[in-house]
C-alpha cells in the first residue's frame, strides 16, 4: 500500500530521491482491467489461447502496468500535487499472470522556477528482469 505524499511546498524535492511499490498480478487485475478498457484481446483474457502460446500464461495488459507507473507518481512521490505532462516509455518484456511487478521511481530533475520535475522509472519482476524503462514529466500545481 502506498502512503500519498503531500507536499506542502516544492521546497520538499530532492534529486535523487527514490521510491518503490510491488504488486502480484492477478486473475481479477487482468479481468478487471479488460472491462474497464474494452481490451479483450485473447492473451489477456483467453487461458486456453494463452496457455497455447509462447508465454505459456495470460499476459497482462501494457497499459495496467502503466497505470502502476503513475499510481506511484500520483500517490507518492513526487505526489498528488503533480500532474502528469509527458511520458517516454519503453516495454522491455511482457507481464505474465502471477508476476510481481516492481515499480521504481526517482527524481532526476527539478526545475523550481518552471515547476517541472522529471522522473525516471524503472520496472522489473520477480526474477529482476526488466519489463519498462522510461521518463516522465510533471508539472506542480500549487493550490
Amino acid at each position: 500500500m502506498l502512503i500519498t505524499k503531500e507536499l506542502e511546498n516544492e521546497n520538499n524535492i530532492t534529486i535523487g530521491e527514490k521510491t518503490h511499490f510491488s504488486k502480484t498480478i492477478n486473475e481479477s487485475d487482468i479481468n478487471l482491467f479488460s472491462g474497464l478498457v474494452a481490451d479483450f484481446h485473447p492473451m489477456h483474457i483467453n487461458a486456453i489461447i494463452a496457455d497455447e502460446s509462447n508465454s505459456g500464461k495470460r499476459l497482462a495488459q501494457s497499459a495496467l502496468i502503466v497505470g502502476l507507473v503513475n499510481g506511484v507518481l500520483r500517490n507518492h512521490l513526487p505526489g498528488i500535487k503533480f500532474n502528469i505532462l509527458r511520458q517516454q516509455l519503453e516495454f522491455l518484456k511482457p507481464v505474465l499472470l502471477g508476476d510481481t511487478v516492481t515499480v521504481k521511481v526517482e527524481v532526476l530533475n527539478w526545475s523550481p522556477e518552471k515547476r517541472l520535475v522529471t522522473m525516471k522509472m524503472d520496472c522489473y519482476n520477480q526474477f529482476g528482469n526488466d519489463i519498462l524503462t522510461g521518463e516522465t514529466v510533471l508539472i506542480h500545481e500549487p493550490s
